[in-house]
C-alpha cells in the first residue's frame, strides 16, 4: 500500500509539473480550467490525498467492513491535504506513521512529503494573487461603463500598433488587452511597456471568457480578432456573434486570410452586430498603393512603341508578396501603360502554386500576349530562386529595367 501510493503520488506531482510547462510554453490559455496554475493546484492535491491515504488507512485497520474503511481513510486524507493548502497541517503525523516502514521509504516518504507541505501554500498564494489580478482588470472595466471600449483578442505587434492609432484618436476611449500573458523574454517586456503607456486594461483570461455585457447601451464595443491561429480567430469570432448579436453598438473586425472565413461570415444574417474581415496582405497592399502608387507611374520607362513600361520585381511569393503580384495586374492596367512582372520564389512549385489560385490571370491567352484594345501585362515566376544563391544574382542581373522592387523574405 506504502509503495504503491507513494510511487503514484511522485508520478502525478511529476506529470503535473510537465504538463503545466507545456501548457505555459504553448501559450493556449483559452481553456480556462487547463490553466497552468490550475495544473498544478490539481497536481499537487492529488499527490497530498494520496500521500496521506495509507496513513490513515494503517490509522482504521481496526475497521472491519474495507469499503468504510477506505471511505474514512480517503476523507480524512482528503481534509489533510485541504489542511495543507492554509498552512494547517502538523508534520508530526507523517513522521509518526512512518516508524515502522522499510527499504527507501523512511527517508524518501518524508522528503517528498515535505516537498509537498512547501508547495501547496505557494500555489495557494499564487492562485490568490492571480485572481486579484483579474478582480482589478474588471474593477477598472467598470469604470469604463460610459465609454466606447476597443478589445484586443491578443497581444502582438498588430494589436499594439492598432491600439496606439486609436489611442491617437480617441484619447477617452478604454482599450483592453486580452489573454495576456506576460514572459520573461525581451520582446514580451516592450509590449507590455507599451501597453501601460497607454493605459490599457489587461485581462490574463481568454476573450471567450471575459463578460462584457455589463456596458452601457449607449456607447460601443469594439471588438478586434487578430491571433496568429486562425482557428482561434474562428472560435473567438462564432463565441462573439452568438453571445452579442442583439447588441447594438457593437462591431467586430475578424483579421483573417483564410477562406474558411466566408463560411462563417455567412452566418451573421441575423446579428446586429457590424462585422468587418480585414485581410493583413490585401489592406498594406491597397493602402500603401492608395498611398503611394503615383509613384509606380511616374518612374515607369518608355520603349520602344511609345508606351511606358512598369517593371516590377518581387523576391518572395509568400502571402504579401502573393497579394501585390495579383494587385499589380489590376492596378497597373492603364490606357498607355504595360506591367510586366518579374516574381522569385525559392519553393521549385511557386509557378504550379500561383498559377493554380489565379488560373485566368497566368492563362497563355492573356499573360504576356498584346490584345487590341486590352491592356498587356506580364507575369513571370522564377520557381526554386534562393534569394542567397548565385543562380538568383545571375537572373536579377539580367533584368536592367525594373522600376519597382517589393521584398517578402
Amino acid at each position: 500500500m506504502w509503495i504503491i501510493c507513494f510511487s503514484l503520488s511522485v508520478l502525478i506531482f511529476i506529470s503535473a509539473i510537465a504538463f503545466s510547462l507545456i501548457k505555459r510554453k504553448g501559450n493556449d490559455h483559452h481553456v480556462q480550467f487547463l490553466r497552468p496554475i490550475n495544473i498544478l493546484l490539481i497536481g499537487v492535491f492529488l499527490s497530498g490525498v494520496l500521500t496521506f491515504f495509507p496513513i490513515y488507512w494503517n490509522y482504521f485497520e481496526q475497521t472491519n467492513l474495507l469499503s468504510v474503511r477506505f471511505i474514512e481513510a480517503l476523507l480524512l486524507a482528503i481534509h489533510n491535504t485541504i489542511r495543507l493548502f492554509v498552512i494547517d497541517s502538523d508534520f508530526e503525523l507523517v513522521q509518526s506513521s512512518i516508524s515502522g516502514l522499510t527499504g527507501f521509504l523512511p527517508i524518501a516518504y518524508p522528503v517528498f512529503t515535505a516537498l509537498i507541505y512547501l508547495i501547496a501554500p505557494l500555489l495557494t498564494f499564487g492562485f490568490i494573487l492571480s485572481f486579484f489580478k483579474n478582480l482589478k482588470a474588471y474593477v477598472m472595466y467598470l469604470f469604463s461603463y460610459r465609454r466606447d471600449v476597443y478589445i484586443f483578442s491578443g497581444l502582438n505587434e498588430y494589436s499594439i500598433n492598432l491600439a496606439m492609432n486609436i489611442r491617437e484618436n480617441h484619447k477617452k476611449a478604454s482599450i483592453i488587452f486580452t489573454d495576456v500573458y506576460p514572459n520573461d523574454d525581451e520582446k514580451s517586456i516592450e509590449q507590455l511597456e507599451s501597453v501601460k503607456s497607454l493605459g490599457a486594461i489587461c485581462f490574463k483570461k481568454d476573450l471567450t471568457l471575459i463578460n462584457f455585457k455589463f456596458h452601457s447601451k449607449k456607447n460601443e464595443l469594439f471588438f478586434f480578432i487578430l491571433n496568429e491561429k486562425e482557428d482561434d480567430n474562428i472560435r473567438i469570432f462564432t463565441h462573439l456573434n452568438k453571445t452579442y448579436k442583439n447588441r447594438e453598438l457593437t462591431e467586430i473586425y475578424l483579421f483573417s486570410r483564410s477562406v474558411l472565413t466566408n463560411m462563417v461570415l455567412s452566418d451573421t444574417l441575423d446579428s446586429k452586430i457590424k462585422i468587418r474581415r480585414i485581410n493583413y496582405a490585401e489592406s498594406l497592399i491597397n493602402n500603401t498603393l492608395y498611398k503611394r502608387g503615383h509613384e509606380l507611374f511616374d518612374s515607369a520607362r518608355q520603349d520602344k512603341d511609345g508606351k511606358k513600361v512598369i517593371s516590377a520585381v518581387i523576391v518572395g511569393l509568400g502571402n504579401y508578396g502573393t497579394t501585390i503580384t495579383k494587385t499589380l495586374a489590376w492596378y497597373c492596367q492603364m490606357d498607355g501603360y504595360k506591367i510586366k512582372i518579374n516574381a522569385f520564389d525559392k519553393n521549385k512549385q511557386a509557378k504550379s502554386i500561383f498559377s493554380s489560385s489565379c488560373p485566368e490571370l497566368m492563362d497563355e491567352k492573356y499573360n504576356n500576349v498584346e490584345v487590341d484594345g486590352e491592356a498587356y501585362y506580364s507575369i513571370n515566376i522564377h520557381s526554386k530562386m534562393d534569394y542567397t544563391s548565385s543562380e538568383f544574382d545571375e537572373k536579377i542581373s539580367q533584368i536592367d529595367d525594373a522600376t519597382f522592387v517589393f521584398v517578402n523574405i
